[in-house]
């Protein structure tokens, strides 16, 4: 049983530095609060500025949530043509209020670089408004960048409390990548049980790559 264990927490440590820089790079670009249904490309071109579009006033929704809900209309051409810049504008209205789901997505728009010139400091700043009132989102994402060293000082320690604090509101990507924190021991002491309770959190809430790493670390110790 021992010997089994270790081979299995071999295997698993092992898979955490293979799947590292090819999954959670990937999690920034899908982790708006809306689910695309397939990739974007980044809309080429410059983004709006405070003071490039002139827009009139009258009869413009204030209320933040429905400015969300109008970036999102935009965002996913839902009854609208499809339109980046009329979503980061929208976005930015609701943001600017307050709202951290706006403030999460405008995020998401500077690191993709949609309706807005590409801009991983301007995006390190929402993420940060968002996942400081609680957005598990947002959490993630800051994660990200903090992982990455994007727009803010690579470090590790705080990808990690961002995962943390997302992971613990039942987030299955920011679970998924605390366990390969754990896994390959950035921002933490590297522990094998850390990193498989975990990664069996994000599995069972059906992270595909969650249940990969268990099936085959179960499957085919070494």
């Amino acid at each position: 049983m021992v010997f089994f264990r270790v081979a299995v927490a071999t295997v698993i440590l092992s898979l955490c530095i293979v799947v590292d820089k090819e999954y959670r790079y990937a999690l920034n670009t899908s982790s708006v609060s809306y689910k695309a249904t397939q990739a974007v490309k980044p809309y080429s071109g410059h983004g709006i500025q405070d003071n490039e579009v002139a827009k009139k006033t009258d009869n413009l929704p204030t209320d933040a949530q429905t400015q969300f809900n109008k970036g999102l209309a935009y965002a996913k051409g839902d009854g609208v043509t499809q339109n980046y810049f009329e979503a980061a504008y929208w976005y930015r209205m609701a943001a600017e209020q307050g709202l951290e789901n706006a403030q999460n997505n405008l995020g998401v728009f500077y690191y993709e670089g949609r309706g807005v010139t590409k801009n991983y400091v301007e995006a390190a700043k929402w993420y940060r408004m968002a996942a400081e009132q609680g957005d598990a989102s947002a959490q993630n994402n800051l994660g990200l960048l903090y992982e990455q060293g994007l727009g803010i000082p690579k470090n590790y320690d705080e990808a990690a409390k961002w995962y943390r604090m997302a992971a613990e509101q039942g987030y299955a990507d920011a679970q998924y990548n605390l366990g390969l924190m754990y896994g390959r021991g950035e921002g933490v002491t590297r522990d094998y049980d850390e990193s498989v309770k975990w990664f069996s959190m994000a599995s069972n809430q059906g992270h595909e790559k969650a249940k990969a790493i268990l099936n085959r670390a179960y499957s085919n110790p070494q």
